[in-house]
């Protein structure tokens, strides 16, 4: 490879032996017995299980969007509920609708996206570290990072975040692979931060650039930021993320300049909406639980930050999305994501069985596994059974994680291969039970209720939401929605009509029956209601 343009830097990193990332050099990598593992691994992980629950209430937005998109034959503007909707770019939507196309519309096309950028990931993890030198570490980087939770839920979500975490991700790869001496790798720095900026909006670029201005100031080369700005690497960038977003401001104006650049950047970066709020501390459980059991290895990574490059750039890439999403007053868990690649980098460097990480093992597992089993005394009803079973077979591999531990440290062996094992029973029962009962207890009933509200009524009727602002009622209900806060306006609403359903939270179903309304079902959570 030719030399680094960081080389002779006031932080003098070690040497390793690197490739260049040619096709010929990548294409055999994937003929190892490795690069088999990891895409056998994370293929039945991202897949299985993968169209087997109803939608959960995001999922929903991307997946009726989606759908409007393919009734309306419009490319270029995503519809929910006949309304324009401005919250995200083009990019996952065209995606979902290719996945329609090809399977039919449905939970699996929907998340179709998320599986398959997943995928790619987990591989472009394993191949960048090979081609950097790094493989003695290259299949753990992956096993690490496809062996999660967070991997598990958002390669199983209709949701922008794992393909927005696969383009950021391989724009980050680029620059270093450029920052060490590949030239060309530039170009795809701005191609895949423009994929990024498609899928996710302004952070697609804010992150990959504020990372590579990070990294590059500790190294103290103000030279290499200036070379960053690639005129050829900025047209490439245009070329690929302007067109959507000019076309869009040349149609709806400054509508969509203000929902799409101010209220869904500035505004959720700075005032809570939806009512997704956390304290500064929010996500450092989330992390905690999403990166288990491997964030036990991160100490003894990130103590090497210091002295080696790539250490180094994965602690900016991690540490920086961790804060800047910290700050934010608008939170969701799929926030931090893009910091998991870099995480499994370094916790697969910070390898090891030594006595204080067996000891943090065996807190954690016992910690995760005492809170699912007293979780249920805490609830102000009774679980079912299939909700009481998941929480015993966690509670049951936490265990098994924390008997791992107690081996390692009687026994002084690794402990990567039986926590692997462990993890891979752990993310199928999670898969094939607990996410399948999670989305029953919470979205079941909505569903139930929007199916026969569809069956009862034709296309041109509308249906009605009280209470609530669930998207999987226009999904599965196939029907236009009004949505109501006050009863007054829904009994105004009401007159004249032959019949009107409403899908309301159980606690207001009392109030509609009050003003002439009668239950056709009710559930735990809502009420199907009707007025005829």
């Amino acid at each position: 490879m030719k030399d680094s343009v960081f080389t002779g830097t006031a932080k003098n990193f070690p040497s390793s032996k690197r490739a260049h990332p040619s096709a010929i050099a990548v294409l055999k990598l994937w003929q190892e017995r490795e690069f088999l593992l990891v895409i056998s691994l994370s293929a039945i992980i991202a897949f299985l299980g993968l169209g087997s629950s109803c939608f959960f209430d995001v999922e929903a937005s991307f997946a009726q969007a989606a759908k409007e998109m393919m009734e309306r034959g419009d490319l270029l503007t995503p519809f929910f509920n006949g309304e324009a909707r401005f919250d995200k770019p083009i990019l996952f939507y065209w995606l979902i609708l290719a996945s329609y196309k090809i399977f039919g519309i449905s939970e699996f096309a929907a998340r179709f996206p998320s599986a398959l950028s997943g995928l790619l990931l987990s591989v472009s993890l394993f191949s960048f570290m090979n081609i950097i030198g790094r493989k003695e570490i290259a299949l753990l980087s992956s096993l690490f990072f496809c062996l999660s939770f967070y991997f598990l839920s958002f390669t199983h979500a209709a949701v922008v975040d794992m393909t927005f975490t696969l383009f950021l991700s391989l724009s980050l790869f680029s620059f270093f692979l450029y920052a060490e001496g590949c030239k060309r790798m530039i170009y795809g720095f701005y191609v895949f931060s423009a994929l990024a900026f498609l899928t996710k909006g302004l952070i697609g670029i804010l992150i990959p650039f504020c990372v590579v201005l990070l990294y590059s100031l500790y190294l103290d080369r103000r030279k290499a930021i200036a070379k960053l700005f690639n005129p050829r690497g900025i047209c490439l960038f245009a070329i690929v993320a302007l067109p959507w977003f000019v076309a869009e401001v040349s149609m709806y104006g400054m509508d969509f300049f203000y929902e799409f650049v101010i209220k869904h950047h500035f505004v959720r970066y700075t005032q809570v909406l939806s009512g997704h709020k956390g304290p500064f501390y929010f996500y450092i459980p989330l992390t905690l639980i999403g990166f288990f059991p491997w964030i036990i290895f991160l100490p003894h990574g990130l103590r090497k930050a210091p002295t080696a490059s790539l250490e180094l750039f994965a602690s900016i890439w991690s540490l920086f999305t961790f804060l800047f999403f910290s700050i934010s007053k608008t939170k969701y868990p799929s926030y931090i994501l893009p910091m998991f690649p870099p995480l499994a980098m370094i916790a697969a460097s910070g390898k090891n069985s030594e006595r204080p990480t067996l000891i943090f093992l065996c807190l954690l597992s016992f910690a995760f596994g005492l809170f699912v089993l007293l979780f249920p005394f805490f609830l102000p009803f009774e679980l079912e059974k299939p909700e009481r079973f998941c929480l015993y077979g966690l509670s049951a591999n936490f265990a098994l994680s924390f008997g791992v531990g107690l081996y390692g440290l009687v026994r002084k062996s690794e402990i990567v291969r039986p926590l692997s094992a462990l993890m891979l029973c752990l993310l199928l029962f999670t898969s094939f039970f607990v996410i399948r009962s999670m989305a029953l207890y919470l979205q079941g009933e909505v569903t139930t209720f929007s199916l026969y509200a569809r069956g009862q009524t034709d296309r041109s009727e509308e249906i009605a939401a009280f209470g609530t602002n669930n998207p999987a009622i226009v999904f599965y209900s196939e029907r236009r929605v009004k949505k109501f806060k006050d009863v007054e306006a829904l009994k105004a609403f009401a007159e004249g009509k032959q019949r009107l359903f409403v899908i309301a939270r159980k606690e207001y179903s009392s109030r509609l029956k009050d003003v002439g309304f009668f239950a056709v079902r009710e559930g735990k959570n809502y009420a199907l209601l009707a007025k005829e």
